[in-house]
């Protein structure tokens, strides 16, 4: 990511390949919140940062469970790779993407491939932490066995 990015002074538009390579860096922390996670480019990239022994940089997804049993959805196979992924009914349609200390937020991030709308947010990152923390007080953690299971009854 360039610097100019992350020194801005208020929301700015961000493409979708910045957000990516800001994951494929990230030392310590990735919190995704979507309602619905069917981008295979974003799911690829959040799968790549937990399998990467070298940084074990934390990946947290939180999404609604409607969203969770639908065959399309990418959070259960994040969840058998060893993502902490939890499930809430969170009273937002914003999508919200927290990568170390930097905060990107979209309305459709998550949900389609590619998405334009992608906003960095400078100096929002205690806003949105805490934002988060609270959201996963309500949560239900998806266990593997649970990914499992979903993934068999989606299968039949």
């Amino acid at each position: 990511m360039t610097a100019a990015l992350f020194s801005a002074a208020s929301a700015a538009p961000v493409g979708y390949d910045q957000v990516l390579d800001a994951i494929s860096v990230a030392q310590r922390r990735v919190l995704l919140y979507t309602p619905a996670l069917t981008d295979p480019g974003l799911t690829n990239a959040l799968r790549e940062a937990v399998l990467d022994t070298a940084r074990e940089t934390p990946v947290y997804v939180l999404t609604v469970p409607f969203f969770s049993y639908k065959p399309e959805s990418g959070v259960n196979t994040l969840a058998l790779v060893g993502a902490l992924v939890h499930e809430a009914q969170v009273d937002s349609r914003l999508a919200v993407l927290i990568v170390d200390d930097h905060v990107f937020v979209s309305k459709t991030l998550g949900r389609v491939p590619r998405p334009s709308d992608i906003e960095y947010l400078p100096g929002k990152v205690n806003t949105y932490l805490s934002w988060y923390k609270t959201a996963l007080g309500s949560a239900r953690r998806v266990s593997r066995l649970d990914a499992v299971q979903r993934i068999k009854e989606m299968a039949k």
